[in-house]
């Protein structure tokens, strides 16, 4: 066993001294074994060690100097046993005392981490092991008597570790004696000097002596210009109850705040356990818990099911430990009666008791809690203050703020803040005496403390004045402090860092966020039968309004990103406090942000497709489509045997072979074939294709019946391309030229593809915003208020409501970067992929797309008894469609509109229809293959998902500190 001395002068000049076993003295005399530049020629102190006790004693020699252990005054020629940690204070010195044990030794060497036997038992015990049982024996410090030479056995049973104490002086398990206990994941065995903690794996030796010591050091905070917490200096023993008390606004939130690193002050330092507590990342390193205020557990949760996920977040073991550990917390807490009553349905003391076991499950040091009795009955808040206090005994500091002086009996230590200044510390009879008595006996000693509140509220008196009064006063701490050992955090070469126990990998802690996520929307059944029925309803009602398959599908569209945005609007800020938690306990924010991206995705596409398929169907039934199965059965088989031209064609090129006028940006060019100065001689014909088989055909015409695709499976077949006068093209050389037609396997799938993908786009774009507004807003009710300022712009600028070339250049160029725009273009895509180009309209500023065959829609009714008709060109399902990537808009309505001469007259009449338009990008006839719109509309799609990520986690960064 060794102790060291370390001396901090007035001036703060720092010496450290390693003490003999013989006795030393200390004092201001040359021959003093530690001698002291105190103004004084004698010896103040002596410092022996005393076997018997195995410790240090100091006596307290006969000199006229006051002499203080931890605070309290020792009187001439006492004596007082000293543990780790203690502080002597004279003439403005400090010393302070480190006792270090020697580190265990197991199989011949010295180890700090011990782990535990598969089989058989492994006995702690004092000095060497006994002959023959050296393999299985960790040998302790001989100098310590109160260790027994066979001390406690661990031994293996039933899958778990068995703890047996054998010894003469007894054995503490968590700060309470046993005799025989099952070893589970946090417990802490204190045996002599030496305390050891169960990682689920091995005895960890706590080496650092001074584990759960928080000391702080002129913090400063300032906010808006001014200093709300003004240079702070503190230091709170290990296993000490503290409550911070003061008026509202005073800083006592914010000196917690500060003190566990949860929002770090502007400067100044913190020391957890003698280490500096340097940023956020710390915080679980050093062993640090924090409750917040409000609750951090999701209320929807069932208490076990709460911990357990928690603990699978915070802890890398296997369940059944974490679940041990559980139990052992459930117990401590007194919640077995409620383990499976959902949060929302205990009391808040109940609820407090939950917030504390979640941070209890990573076995802290330290706990850190922000007004846990705020809001609780008196008689709950004298129970949740003496748990406290039991935690505190235990070994784990306890520091809380609190606003109530009822309970300050229970208190170790009571700090008073006011105007960010640390006005008094000490305890409760203390405290009296300060503010109240001033020393004297009488009624002042017997007041209620609540009266330091009014006396604290006279703004008479500033609280500088009363910061310098209680540095005057008796209570006051010692000018300095006596620093840690500089070797002490990195002692026998282990540095700080994450025990693999709390390093939780991301893939696991993913899959616990899931499960979560799910735990809680099931948690109701209500709440995922109302999620699904929206989606049947919206498209019922959508169904029933429409008779227009564009219009259905955009509809469908606004309502799969509203699904995604209303889904994800709430869910980041609603839990922004257990998500900084979780965030101090390691959870990574790509993480957290996948595991929402992740399940909100799911649970929006699964509302989408349930929307998709019930728009369908109800569809199908008001509005029955006109499908010819017999005719798109015969023009199949056509398609499938077609041979373009007549003459042997000149293949053109795969991405040359069509003809379209205008606009580069579609890359249309004129097609062109070598040309040759001689003619080969004619090859045999190749034989006729072959028909489909009856299966195939059935196939391909029930899914171009149900997903509207009949044109695009037998109009994207081969055929010879035409001029506008309707003459076979050639090329210079006079050969025809012809479309080889699309396979119809791409057209299946391209079609499909770009349909599903514009829905299910929809509904994960909506979740992206939704999650950046979640994460950009102070409320759940400013979240909400988000939604409909997101979702007007896509129903003004998606391409529908208002088509695109009748839209102004600056709201075409703005409709290009709205992602309900980008989701619309992949469905207009899939509506002409492979589609022939139809008519179009001649006397219409904006082109009317009507139908391939030129078709009529007669409309019947009867006036005064007689029966009226009327036809009309049939306008094709997908105009908006054709409109939106067809026409140019800058020359919209520049167009000369076709006449036609009046038979035997001289007079001309427009056209209804013609074949092409100057305003048009495509003749008919020409099949719609062109995937670049999609490719744009997706990468449009992809730079929202990137600037949207990285806006949230941004937020997140801003957020998890308070922001």
């Amino acid at each position: 066993m060794e102790a060291r001395l370390i001396a901090v002068d007035p001036q703060g000049g720092h010496a450290e001294v390693v003490l003999p076993k013989e006795p030393v003295s200390v004092g201001g005399r040359p021959e003093d074994g530690v001698f002291l530049r105190i103004g004084v020629a004698a010896s103040i102190l002596r410092l022996r060690f005393d076997p018997s006790l195995s410790t240090w004693v100091v006596d307290v020699l006969e000199a006229p100097v006051p002499v203080r252990l931890n605070d309290e005054p020792l009187a001439e020629r006492a004596s007082a046993p000293l543990v780790n940690g203690d502080q002597l204070a004279f003439l403005g010195f400090q010393v302070g005392i480190r006792l270090i044990s020697a580190e265990p030794v197991f199989n011949g060497r010295a180890a700090s981490i011990l782990p535990l036997p598969k089989s058989g038992a492994l006995v702690f015990g004092r000095g060497e092991a006994p002959a023959g049982e050296a393999a299985g024996f960790v040998g302790l410090d001989a100098d310590d008597q109160t260790i027994s030479s066979k001390h406690f056995i661990i031994e293996r049973q039933q899958g778990g570790h068995i703890i047996r104490d054998v010894s003469r002086f007894g054995t503490t398990l968590n700060g309470v004696s046993f005799s025989t206990a099952e070893l589970v994941y946090g417990d802490r065995i204190k045996i002599g000097h030496y305390t050891f903690e169960f990682d689920g794996k091995a005895l960890r030796w706590l080496d650092h002596p001074d584990a759960g010591m928080i000391e702080a050091e002129r913090l400063t905070r300032e906010a808006g210009g001014r200093k709300i917490l003004n240079e702070v200096t503190l230091r709170v023993r290990p296993g000490e109850f503290v409550g911070i008390l003061g008026g509202s606004g005073q800083g006592k939130s914010t000196l917690l705040n500060a003190l566990c690193g949860i929002v770090p002050a502007s400067s100044g330092a913190v020391r957890v356990s003698r280490q500096l507590l340097e940023d956020r990342s710390s915080i679980r390193d050093l062993g640090v818990g924090y409750v917040p205020q409000d609750d951090i557990v999701h209320r929807e949760l069932t208490v076990n099911d709460a911990l357990l996920l928690s603990g699978r977040l915070r802890l890398n073991l296997p369940v059944a430990q974490i679940r041990a550990r559980i139990d052992r917390i459930i117990g401590q807490l007194g919640l077995e009666e409620h383990r499976a009553k959902r949060v929302y349905m205990l009391s808040g003391g109940q609820r407090k008791r939950v917030s504390i076991g979640i941070e209890l499950l990573s076995n802290p040091s330290v706990l850190f809690l922000d007004e846990p009795s705020s809001g609780l009955d008196p008689a709950t808040e004298e129970n949740l203050m003496v748990l406290l206090q039991k935690l505190a005994l235990s070994g784990i500091t306890v520091v809380c703020t609190t606003h109530v002086l009822q309970k300050a009996y229970l208190f170790d230590r009571l700090l008073f803040i006011q105007d960010g200044r640390l006005v008094f510390s000490g305890d409760s009879d203390e405290a009296r005496t300060h503010f109240l008595g001033g020393g004297q006996a009488g009624s002042q000693l017997e007041a209620p403390l609540e009266k330091i509140y009014s006396i604290l509220a006279d703004r008479s008196i500033p609280a500088e004045a009363r910061e310098q009064a209680y540095l005057a006063s008796p209570f006051a701490p010692p000018p300095a402090m006596a620093a840690a050992p500089p070797a002490a955090a990195t002692r026998r070469g282990r540095g700080k860092g994450v025990r693999d126990d709390r390093r939780v990998p991301a893939p696991r802690a993913l899959a616990t966020l899931l499960k979560r996520q799910w735990k809680i929307v099931v948690a109701d059944p209500l709440n995922l039968a109302f999620l699904l029925a929206q989606a049947v309803v919206i498209a019922i009602l959508i169904a029933w309004a429409s008779d227009d398959i564009g219009m259905r599908m955009f509809l469908m569209v606004v309502a799969s990103m509203w699904f995604g945005c209303s889904n994800a609007a709430q869910q980041i800020v609603g839990e922004i406090m257990i998500f900084r938690r979780e965030r101090v306990c390691g959870l990574g924010l790509a993480t957290y942000y996948g595991s929402k991206l992740l399940f909100l995705g799911a649970l929006t596409a699964l509302q989408t497709l349930l929307l998709f398929g019930c728009a369908h169907l109800m569809a199908r039934h008001w509005h029955p489509e006109e499908f010819n199965r017999p005719e798109f059965e015969r023009q199949l088989n056509e398609r499938y045997t077609a041979v373009a031209g007549q003459e042997e064609p000149v293949m053109a090129a795969a991405d040359d072979d069509f003809i379209a006028k205008g606009d580069e940006d579609f890359g249309l060019v004129e097609e062109q074939s070598a040309q040759s100065s001689t003619t080969p001689a004619a090859p045999a014909p190749p034989p006729p294709p072959s028909p489909p088989k009856p299966g195939t055909v059935e196939r391909l015409a029930s899914i171009g019946d149900w997903f509207h695709l009949g044109g695009n499976l037998t109009e994207s077949g081969p055929r010879d391309l035409l001029l506008e006068n309707g003459e076979r093209a050639r090329d210079p050389a006079g050969k025809l030229l012809s479309f080889a037609g699309l396979p119809i396997d791409r057209v299946l799938t391209v079609t499909l593809l770009l349909r599903a993908g514009g829905l299910l786009s929809a509904g994960l774009i909506g979740v992206i915003l939704g999650l950046t507004v979640s994460t950009l807003v102070r409320s759940a009710t400013q979240a909400v208020m988000w939604v409909p300022l997101l979702l007007i712009p896509q129903i003004l600028f998606g391409g529908f409501v208002i088509p695109y070339p009748e839209m102004s250049g600056s709201a075409r160029a703005f409709s290009r970067g709205v992602p309900s725009f980008a989701c619309q273009r992949l469905i207009d895509v899939s509506h002409v992929y492979g589609r022939a180009m139809p008519f179009l309209s001649n006397r219409t500023k904006t082109p009317v797309f009507l139908t391939t065959d030129g078709s009529k829609e007669t409309i019947e009714w009867e006036r005064a008894g007689k029966p009226l008709s009327q036809d009309y060109d049939r306008i094709s399902p997908f105009n908006r469609s054709w409109q939106n990537l067809l026409v140019v808009p800058d020359d919209r309505g520049r167009h000369k509109q076709e006449s036609v001469r009046v038979t035997g007259t001289f007079t001309t009449i427009p056209r209804d229809s013609v074949k092409s338009r100057q305003d048009v990008r495509y003749l008919k006839g020409t099949v719609f293959r062109n995937l670049q719109p999609a490719w744009a509309a997706l990468g449009c799609l992809g730079a929202w998902v990137a600037v949207c990520a990285t806006v949230t986690l941004s937020g997140l960064v801003i957020k998890q500190t308070g922001g």
